[in-house]
């Protein structure tokens, strides 16, 4: 079993090209306006990070049996609402036993250069006197930490032989001054989404493109809001009571992949040792960075990227993406006449 991204340069190339319906997977639904418009350029490229998982082994296209491994070898949180089966089926399919092989890391920092990102008003507007500490987080339509580092970007190794998976059963997602703690957050499928408050205000976490049963609020020093995506896919985490308050979410089908936080670090550890592919994704442009590396086994490899962020360009595909594709008449045009009805 070899994972790999079917990203390609921000899309999907024709051949591998499939809609999330194709994989039966999530993908969130657009919102009219506001931040997730802002953020929906490449939404492809999103979406086919999330998508991206194991392929079967190239020595077994499903029709002869293949070694077993005990299901409850895959993680998986509890109360998750769905069989544990489905979920080995999207994270491990060839049913592979858990790699023990030589393994490695990789860590960086991420930067960026070129323009600064610009200001989102249609959000700025939107939030409240009260909530004035969430306008850093949201005003603008990317974050930049100190040195222009580069936060909430998605990084995910791919490319190795064997199944690597997640160490903890749930990613928790802090709340406080009508923020959530990043803007974007990575799960495997499996793992639970824990929203909490950290301060006195309560928050009602929706989690759009999954379907969820009831709004449970989090609330100041309560237990919090547990929230199961119901497939590999990308959603969008929201505060029903402060729609701006927004944030990523990308299941993946992978445990090797990590988020950056301000200072613009990521690590993955357990990488099987070999050559991979990493790609960084930064969701609210769609740009990515690919990059072929070779892990050594008890190793730590050191990988600095840097995105080059272009306003002209971005606003161009924003628009581009934004117009209405052509109507097709509303009937079929009259045929000419020939020369002998004349």
């Amino acid at each position: 079993m070899t994972a790999r991204l079917l990203l390609r340069d921000g899309v999907l190339k024709t051949s591998e090209k499939q809609t999330a319906a194709d994989h039966g997977q999530s993908s969130a639904p657009a919102r009219s306006s506001g931040w997730h418009a802002a953020t929906r350029v490449g939404i492809t490229a999103v979406c086919a990070l999330a998508f991206a998982g194991c392929k079967r082994d190239a020595k077994n296209d499903g029709s002869k049996p293949v070694a077993s491994v005990a299901v409850s070898a895959v993680p998986v949180a509890s109360g998750v609402p769905y069989p544990r089966e489905a979920i080995v089926d999207a994270v491990n399919h060839a049913r592979l036993p858990v790699y023990a092989g030589p393994a490695g890391a990789v860590r960086g920092t991420i930067r960026i250069k070129g323009d600064p990102a610009p200001e989102v008003p249609e959000i700025a507007r939107q939030i409240r006197e009260d909530c004035a500490p969430a306008r850093e987080m949201y005003n603008r339509l990317f974050r930049e930490g100190p040195g222009r580092t580069l936060p909430d970007v998605l990084v995910a190794v791919t490319g190795y032989e064997g199944y690597v998976p997640t160490q903890v059963s749930s990613v928790e997602v802090a709340a406080s001054n009508c923020a959530w703690s990043a803007r974007t957050i990575a799960l495997t499928f499996g793992q639970r989404l824990d929203v909490r408050s950290k301060d006195h205000k309560a928050y009602v976490p929706d989690l759009l493109g999954a379907q969820m049963p009831a709004q449970l609020i989090a609330l100041p020093g309560g237990t919090g809001s547990s929230l199961y995506p119901q497939a590999p896919g990308r959603y969008v985490l929201v505060d029903s009571m402060r729609l701006f308050t927004a944030a990523e979410v990308l299941v993946l089908r992978y445990a090797t992949h990590a988020v950056t936080g301000l200072d613009g670090q990521y690590e993955i550890q357990r990488i099987p040792a070999g050559k991979v592919t990493l790609n960084a994704l930064l969701p609210f442009t769609g740009e990515t960075l690919e990059r072929t590396i070779e892990i050594k086994p008890s190793q730590t490899l050191t990988l600095d990227l840097e995105f080059n962020f272009n306003e002209a360009a971005w606003r161009a595909a924003k628009a581009k993406e934004a117009a209405p594709s052509p109507k097709p008449p509303a009937s079929a045009p009259s045929p000419s006449p020939s020369p002998s009805s004349k």
